[in-house]
């Protein structure tokens, strides 16, 4: 996103160029991961013979975990997009409790979109791991 905070904007025009960056940073995510775990699931059947002569990792673990993301993602992306609807509601707010009422939502969705990441990322490290990429030996 390329808006910039001007002199101009007030605290309420600020907090509304916050969340639509990270809405759109999220759309980002939420698209790259549909298309990482399709990636990592081919990997992983490429190489889970080969893999799992060398290594003693648990691959029905990971299928699980890849397939998990493959479905908890489309949730995500629907949830994503019927937030941006609801978000068109703060635009319309007159006072103080209604952009409460907004803003206390979106720290929530922040949360919980932060904590499905987190638990992403982690998977991603698992997989590296199991794959062998990233180490030096």
């Amino acid at each position: 996103m390329n808006k910039v905070i001007r002199q101009h904007h007030d605290s309420d025009d600020i907090q509304k160029l916050f969340i639509d960056t990270d809405l759109h940073l999220w759309s980002e995510e939420t698209a790259i991961i549909s298309n990482e775990v399709k990636l990592f699931w081919g990997l992983l059947s490429a190489r889970l013979i080969e893999l799992s002569k060398e290594r003693y990792v648990s691959f029905s673990e990971l299928f699980d975990e890849v397939e998990y993301f493959a479905n908890a993602n489309i949730d995500f992306i629907e949830k994503l997009a019927a937030y941006k609807l609801q978000l068109e509601g703060l635009k319309e707010c007159e006072d103080l409790q209604c952009e409460a009422h907004f803003l206390n939502g979106h720290s929530t969705f922040r949360q919980n979109i932060q904590q499905y990441l987190a638990r992403y990322r982690q998977l991603k490290n698992a997989l590296f791991d199991a794959l062998g990429i990233g180490k030096q030996d």
